[in-house]
């Protein structure tokens, strides 16, 4: 199975593409900064909508 490093996956863009690579065949590691550049009341509804199989492989920096 192909592999995915998307980055800025707590924002609208990287979260959606997490989500719809797995059906397409890919395994996603999502990964973000989650600095304040971003605000970040704004990611966490990303993150606490993550699906199970994004959750396990979220990193933060």
């Amino acid at each position: 199975m192909p592999g995915a490093l998307l980055t800025g996956s707590t924002k609208f863009i990287g979260y959606n593409s997490c989500k719809l690579l797995p059906s397409e065949g890919f395994e996603v590691i999502g990964q973000d900064a989650m600095t304040d550049y971003y605000d970040i009341s704004l990611q966490l509804p990303f993150i606490s909508a993550c699906p199970p199989y994004l959750l396990s492989y979220y990193v933060k920096l």
